[in-house]
């Protein structure tokens, strides 16, 4: 008695029969419109994703420390309307400090009227920003955010 032998199915690759008329046009499609398939799947070089409230916390006290004032006042005023209060406590404290760093009159004037109203809130974390501010006026001079 012979056992039959099982029926071994020929090993097709990928580009048999139809298949590979389908990825010749494909690929012909691809070298014809190079801009269809790419277009598609790309933003403009020029539209940086948006930064999150922690990055742009980080940015804004980076151009601080580096002397930076304007700027860093400039990345802080989107976090005034930042969803939590916290964050726009922080980004008015930024705000002050940079006004403070200035070294006029004007903008220290409008640094002591932010950290006021920071401690007009019931707020810890605004009293403490607004504690740094009235040690920062009581030492008078400029803030330039080097370290002592």
């Amino acid at each position: 008695m012979t056992m039959k032998q099982p029926y071994r199915r020929r090993r097709q690759s990928f580009l048999h029969g139809g298949h590979a008329r389908l990825a010749l046009l494909v690929l012909a499609a691809a070298v014809a419109c190079p801009n269809i398939v790419s277009a598609q799947n790309t933003k403009p070089p020029d539209a940086a994703p948006p930064m999150s409230i922690r990055e742009r916390q980080a940015a804004v006290w980076a151009a601080y420390y580096a002397g930076r004032h304007a700027e860093a006042a400039k990345l802080a005023e989107p976090l005034l309307k930042a969803p939590e209060r916290k964050d726009q406590i922080q980004a008015t404290h930024a705000i002050a400090r940079c006004l403070w760093a200035q070294g006029d009159s004007r903008s220290q004037a409008q640094a002591r009227q932010l950290w006021g109203q920071l401690d007009k809130m019931d707020l810890p974390l605004a009293k403490t920003q607004a504690q740094i501010g009235a040690a920062l006026v009581a030492a008078g001079g400029k803030d330039d955010g080097s370290k002592a």
